[in-house]
C-alpha cells in the first residue's frame, strides 16, 4: 500500500464499492445489486460494522479484511492472495484465516502464497512447496 493509499479519506464502504469501477461504465452511482454485493462481501469478511469508518483509521487486520471484501466484489470464483497475513498480529491473522476458510467452504477457490506454512497448512486442500525446487541457469 502506498503513502497516498494510506492517507486516502474514503469510507470502508467506498473502498469496497470501488471494486466495481471497471464494470461501472463511468456512471455516477452504484446500483442496488452492487451495493448488495458489497454488503455481502463485507459480511463475509466481518467488516460490515465498519462500513462508515474511515479506511485510514483502521487497524492493519481490519484494512486487510476490507481489501479482501473489495477483492471478493471483483472475483467470482477464484481469489489469489499474496501473503494475506504479513504484518498482522496473531489475533488478526487468525481472523483472516477463518475468513479465508469460510470463503473456501462457500465454494471460492483460493490460491495463496505464504511463508506462514504452519497456520496455512491446517486447512489447505492442496499444497505446493517451492522450498525444495532449484532453478538452474541457462
Amino acid at each position: 500500500m502506498t503513502v497516498v493509499q494510506k492517507d486516502f479519506p474514503a469510507s470502508v464502504e467506498e473502498i469496497v464499492l470501488s471494486a466495481f469501477q471497471g464494470k461501472h461504465r463511468l456512471l455516477p452511482f452504484y446500483g442496488r445489486a452492487q451495493r448488495d454485493r458489497a454488503m455481502e462481501c463485507m459480511a463475509l469478511t466481518r467488516t460490515e460494522s465498519l462500513r462508515k469508518s474511515c479506511f485510514r483509521e483502521l487497524s492493519g487486520g481490519q484494512k486487510q479484511r476490507v481489501l479482501l471484501a473489495r477483492a471478493l466484489c471483483a472475483a467470482e470464483r477464484l481469489l489469489l492472495l499474496d501473503e494475506p497475513v504479513t504484518g498482522l498480529d496473531p489475533e488478526s491473522s487468525e481472523t483472516m484465516y477463518r475468513v479465508i476458510k469460510d470463503l473456501h467452504k462457500k465454494g471460492m477457490t483460493i490460491v495463496m502464497v505464504t511463508h506462514d506454512v504452519d497456520s496455512a497448512l491446517s486447512d489447505a486442500t492442496r499444497v505446493m512447496n517451492f522450498d525444495q525446487i532449484s532453478v538452474k541457469g541457462k
